[in-house]
């Protein structure tokens, strides 16, 4: 099975290896949704967009004249959209709702324990954990943990004295940033 994210809704999609290359629809919010990527990925990988297929204006009109799913209205309601909005909505634009107010929940929802978790595994310091308040902090922040350390890091890193050892241990910027708080707090004290 691969795991694929809608990038509708954000929903992970699992899914057979022999649908690899075709199109469909989310099971979540019903967007429309191509499943290119790698067979051999063990990491979730992002499905793209169905944008408008070739055939021109007349499949132009028809793609964006067609109303929202069930799916999508429903998923709409769960996101806080008023049902009167939803009135004669197509689907095309009822994706980009999902896309728009996904990002705002996301932006305002405090980090998953998932996150939490996935960040101490990767080496956030204690300090860093503390400090998000969203979702999208934390997303932010795993990005950044995968991340090369900069030389600034490292610069800074031997300014507080850190040993050889410790400083041939850091692989990434998280590390970094978790040893620059470890380390600045044991000068504190």
């Amino acid at each position: 099975m691969l795991i694929f994210v809608c990038p509708h809704c954000e929903a992970s999609l699992r899914i057979a290896e022999k649908y690899l290359g075709q199109k469909g629809r989310c099971k979540k919010c019903g967007g429309r949704i191509a499943l290119l990527g790698q067979a051999d990925a063990t990491a979730p990988q992002r499905a793209s967009r169905v944008g408008i297929e070739e055939g021109g204006e007349a499949q132009q009109k028809t793609k964006t004249s067609k109303p929202a799913t069930e799916k999508q209205c429903n998923y709409l309601r769960a996101l806080g959209m008023d049902g009167a909005a939803l009135t004669g909505l197509s689907s095309v634009k009822a994706s980009e709702y999902i896309d728009q107010l996904r990002k705002k929940k996301r932006g305002q929802e405090p980090p998953t324990e998932k996150q939490l978790d996935y960040l101490r595994r990767l080496g956030a310091s204690t300090k860093q954990i503390q400090t998000l308040s969203s979702k999208e902090a934390a997303s932010t922040l795993i990005e950044e943990m995968h991340l090369l350390p900069t030389a600034e890091q490292l610069k800074y890193l031997k300014s507080l004295g850190a040993s050889g050892a410790q400083l041939a241990t850091v692989r990434t910027r998280g590390h970094a940033a978790a040893l620059i708080d470890e380390l600045s707090t044991t000068i504190n004290n």
